[in-house]
C-alpha cells in the first residue's frame, strides 16, 4: 500500500529518498521502519483492524500489570498505521530525542532546550541499565524540576477538568 507520495515526500532528506527507492526498485518490499518518536494519530480503522489481526496478543497483554518480553507495545498499532500507507508524510525536523545517560548530558540537553525556542517536542530516554541508583534519582529531581518550570499550570488531562 505504500505509495510514491509516501516514499518521496518534499519534506524527505535525498538520503532518505534514494534508500527508499533502492529498496522499492530491489527489494520491492518494505525493509525496515524508520522510528520516530512524535506522536501520530490513529484512526478508528487502525485500531479495530490491528485487534481483528492481533487480539490474541493484544488480550494476553493486557492482563499483565507490567510488561513482559512478550507483550506488545502501541508501536503494533503504529507500524500497521505506517505499513498500510494510512498516513500523510512528513520528516518532522522539530523535535530531539535525549537519551540520558547522565547528570551532565541531561543539564546539556536543558540549557540545549532553553536556548533552541524551535524544538517543539523531546523525548527523553533513560539508560537506566547503565546509570547508578543515586546518579538516576538526581536526574528525576532535575528533570521534574526542570518540567515544573516549564510547565508550571497542570493541563486539564492532569487536572481531571
Amino acid at each position: 500500500n505504500m505509495q510514491n507520495k509516501h516514499l518521496y515526500h518534499a519534506s524527505y532528506g535525498l538520503k532518505y529518498k534514494i534508500s527508499n527507492f533502492l529498496y522499492k526498485k530491489f527489494y520491492k518490499k518494505l525493509f525496515w521502519i524508520n522510528h520516530w518518536h512524535h506522536p501520530q494519530a490513529y484512526s478508528k480503522n487502525t485500531i479495530e483492524e490491528v485487534y481483528e489481526n492481533f487480539k490474541e496478543i493484544l488480550l494476553e497483554t493486557s492482563r499483565h500489570k507490567f510488561r513482559s518480553s512478550k507483550d506488545v507495545t502501541p508501536y503494533l498499532y503504529r507500524y500497521w498505521h505506517l505499513i498500510q500507507g494510512d498516513f500523510e508524510p512528513y520528516f518532522h525536523n522539530d523535535g530531539i530525542v535525549a537519551k540520558l545517560s547522565s547528570l551532565k548530558y541531561l543539564e546539556n540537553i536543558i540549557n540545549h532546550l532553553d536556548e533552541n525556542k524551535s524544538i517543539n517536542f523531546v523525548c527523553f530516554n533513560d539508560q537506566a541499565s547503565t546509570i547508578d541508583e543515586n546518579e538516576f534519582y538526581k536526574m528525576s529531581q532535575r528533570l521534574e524540576a526542570y518540567l515544573k518550570t516549564k510547565f508550571p499550570t497542570k493541563s486539564s488531562f492532569e487536572t481531571g477538568n
